[in-house]
């Protein structure tokens, strides 16, 4: 078990007497959540957090991610009020569901990963809060209430990501949202898909790696499900849900190392490969997730 103990002067032991009114608490990208007893040892307006997005969209903990996932082309950061936690989904519930002081725009870069894009988002963010800082001095900002999504709306919260986000289904999922699946979570949690072994009806685990979107719809037969896949052009290409395909050029078997999709292709033990119309194929499973 781990224990996280915040650093003088976030110490509660440490603050004796509330702090100067002169005083900031300011967070960005903390990861936790401070107690409400810190909070209100400073007055409102005085506790700020960076947020990289654009609230009211992707309130929570992962909001790269998120835009990540749902294919949006623009983002952005917020200097935003910090409240007490609360698990309330209204306007005025939640830790990212403060008042906002600034806001600046972002285009997200096409093809950019979540590495990528959190650098740009940590870029604007210091400078908007720099800026922010100034323009309280000098007196010339206020914050403005954020409006409420409704809950049914895809950017209304930001959860947590968890292992089960990196699992593939084919049967479900197409090219174009497992690439963006990749972009998202795989610096993190690499995609992963269940190789179906035919002979001993067992599944291995299979780590896809730099995965893009494939125009090769050619490349298998009339009628081919989901989660077929074949090796082609130094690839592996496995058919998705709505006809789509996905290339695959480095894969990773549990147990092994990664390998070039000409090399993994070859490591397949030809008993778990199935023969049909003078090509073979193998299947990967659909998930219960």
């Amino acid at each position: 078990m781990v224990l996280f103990q915040p650093p003088t002067p976030f110490g509660l032991n440490s603050l004796s007497a509330p702090p100067p009114q002169s005083h900031l608490l300011v967070t960005a990208s903390f990861g936790r959540i401070l107690p409400s007893s810190l909070l209100s040892q400073f007055a409102p307006g005085r506790r700020l957090n960076v947020h990289p997005s654009l609230l009211p969209s992707y309130r929570g903990p992962a909001p790269i991610q998120h835009a990540l996932l749902n294919g949006d082309t623009q983002t952005g950061v917020c200097v935003i009020e910090m409240l007490p936690f609360s698990r309330s989904k209204d306007a005025t519930g939640g830790i990212d569901a403060g008042e906002v002081w600034a806001r600046e725009e972002a285009a997200i870069p096409e093809g950019a990963a979540f590495p990528a894009l959190r650098e740009i988002l940590a870029r604007k963010g210091g400078d908007l809060l720099a800026d922010t800082l100034r323009r309280m001095l000098a007196g010339d900002v206020s914050s403005t209430p954020q409006s409420l999504l409704p809950a049914s709306d895809p950017r209304a919260h930001a959860r947590t990501i968890i292992p089960a986000d990196a699992l593939v289904d084919f049967t479900r999922m197409t090219a174009e949202t497992i690439v963006r699946r990749h972009r998202a979570i795989a610096h993190h949690k690499p995609l992963t898909a269940m190789l179906h072994t035919v002979v001993d009806g067992a599944s291995r685990a299979v780590q896809l790696l730099a995965p893009s979107i494939s125009s090769d719809t050619n490349a298998f037969a009339e009628g081919a499900v989901p989660g077929t896949a074949t090796y082609k052009d130094r690839t592996i290409l496995v058919r998705c849900a709505e006809g789509s395909v996905l290339s695959v050029p480095v894969l990773k078997t549990e147990g092994k190392r990664e390998a070039q999709g000409k090399e993994w292709w070859n490591g397949v033990p030809e008993v778990w490969k199935v023969e049909r119309g003078g090509s073979k194929w193998i299947m990967f499973e659909s998930s219960t997730t």
